[in-house]
């Protein structure tokens, strides 16, 4: 039985919300994990609201989250900016031209830091949580499976109990 249906336009629809919205969900998460809020630029704005989020407020906020955790905006500005057809993409400057010999290493040092950042999140997690995967799951905002795949991949195991 419905006694309210609500229409809530998507977020492509409600762009005006969406520094808003980073700045709370910043604060928000940044208080959950313990962490420093992040500060958006103007450019990561622009680059956010220009961004359909097909994923919604979801997925909105999973890019925050890898933000508050990697803490690189040019990588995840360049994340960001390669998903949205067609947005301008300045012209490097002269000094800070790179090879295309020198991409593939850049692609492996992000891949790497990516994974070292994901590794230390779900130990610190299992940490807090004495080792219960299932508690880390949720608060990691993962499913169960996965977690226990990371923890494999990463051959994370559980300090010895004496």
């Amino acid at each position: 039985m419905s006694t309210f249906i609500l229409h809530i336009p998507p977020l492509r629809e409600r762009r005006e919300e969406i520094p808003y919205v980073l700045t709370q969900m910043s604060q928000q998460l940044a208080l959950t994990h313990e962490l420093e809020p992040v500060h958006f630029s103007p450019q990561m704005i622009a680059a956010c609201v220009a961004y359909h989020w097909p994923g919604n407020l979801r997925e909105l906020g999973n890019f925050v989250k890898r933000y508050l955790v990697i803490r690189d905006e040019p990588a995840s500005l360049a994340d960001l900016e390669s998903k949205i057809p067609g947005y301008y993409q300045p012209v490097p400057e002269r000094n800070s031209m790179v090879t295309a010999t020198t991409s593939p290493d850049l692609k492996s040092m992000v891949r790497g830091l990516k994974d070292q950042a994901e590794m230390q999140a779900i130990r610190d997690t299992l940490a807090e949580t004495k080792w219960n995967r299932r508690i880390a799951a949720t608060r990691l905002n993962i499913s169960y499976k996965a977690l226990l795949y990371k923890i494999r991949q990463y051959n994370l195991s559980a300090p010895a109990q004496s």
